[in-house]
């Protein structure tokens, strides 16, 4: 994951991303969040089935919040 997201913040031509099915969990959203954050050009984010509790979801929310660019959440 960590690799994944030094590439959305160095290639801010990925537009669309999917990490359904795999478990990311709270841990692993939370970091998808800070990367959301950040310089990421994301319209498209593909979150179903990662394994999320409500602490990822905050952490989900909160970035999606400050984000201007992802369009479509699914």
């Amino acid at each position: 994951l960590a690799l994944l997201v030094r590439t959305m913040e160095h290639h801010r031509g990925l537009q669309s991303l999917t990490l359904s099915h795999h478990g990311l969990g709270d841990e692993g959203a939370a970091v998808l969040a800070n990367a959301l954050c950040g310089r990421c050009n994301l319209r498209f984010l593909a979150v179903r089935n990662i394994n999320m509790g409500p602490a990822g979801a905050r952490a989900l929310a909160a970035a999606l919040h400050r984000n201007r660019s992802l369009q479509i959440l699914i």
